[in-house]
């Protein structure tokens, strides 16, 4: 099977902001790891009798391991809507 031609190969696309926002005036990204636009995703982790929502998305649009959300979560490097006790 002969190579795919330079012009046919997809393109990685850049994470860019949409241009759009949501209801609670986030801003939407777009890239190439996602099909979907996206503004926050977030990560559910069992924090004394109950649960914490981490976010992973940091305020550039970049999307972050569970590992790095939680240790920029408890060094207070990510906006969040409450503080963590």
């Amino acid at each position: 099977m002969e190579a795919l031609k330079e012009s046919l190969r997809p393109r990685p696309r850049p994470r860019i902001q949409t241009g759009k926002k949501t209801l609670r005036n986030r801003v939407v990204w777009s890239d190439e790891t996602s099909e979907d636009p996206y503004s926050e995703i977030t990560y559910t982790v069992p924090w004394g009798e109950g649960y914490a929502v981490i976010p992973t998305v940091d305020a550039n649009g970049n999307k972050l391991s569970v590992p790095d959300a939680l240790q920029k979560t408890f060094d207070k490097k990510l906006l969040t809507s409450s503080k963590i006790h």
